[in-house]
């Protein structure tokens, strides 16, 4: 797509250039799941310190190295998903023009990080309560990672497709519209 800047009229007048429809969607849930995430980490860890306990950290205490490990590979997708999402929503109010590659790749990085943890979580299960020898190939856990996958990856298609030739990414971010 060949695009053009905008004038100084345009990013004063065109709806577009604001942060309205599709991308003001993005940026709310991207703002709700940042602070749903923070407020889950800080309660997941500050918990305990004020002497209370958290049943992610009593599963880890009472399964032992394999509650451990489920409760890294649970935490590791939130921790990142907040990153991104205050990262994301901090760029938006900036109107860093970095910001829709920068929040796509964070968006594929963060697929990816769910699938590989679900497919760990997974393994551990398995190998903590299986009662044949420990032997697992992907073949064998193929429905986790089509289930964490498939689902994923066609939403950060539509998102990634969305922030690179949306005219409304492009217009308020970019400053440029579609030369028609």
């Amino acid at each position: 797509m060949i695009w053009r800047d905008m004038t100084v009229d345009e990013v004063a007048t065109l709806p577009d250039a604001r942060l309205t429809g599709s991308l003001a969607w993005i940026f709310w849930s991207a703002a709700a799941l940042g602070v749903f995430y923070v407020l889950e980490i800080a309660w997941i860890f500050g918990a305990p310190a004020a002497g209370w306990t958290t049943p992610i950290l009593i599963s880890a205490i009472l399964v032992g190295s394999t509650g451990w490990t489920l409760f890294l590979v649970t935490i590791l997708p939130h921790a990142f998903g907040a990153i991104w999402a205050v990262a994301y929503v901090f760029m938006t109010l900036l109107r860093v023009r970095a910001t829709p590659m920068a929040a796509s790749i964070g968006a594929v990085v963060w697929i990816a990080l769910k699938v590989a943890c679900a497919y760990f979580a997974q393994l551990a299960i398995m190998a903590k309560y299986s009662k044949e020898n420990f032997g697992y190939s992907f073949i064998d856990l193929l429905p986790i990672v089509v289930d964490q996958l498939f689902p994923g990856a066609i939403l950060v298609a539509g998102f990634c497709g969305y922030m690179a030739t949306g005219q409304r990414p492009n217009a308020y971010y970019r400053r440029r519209l579609p030369l028609a």
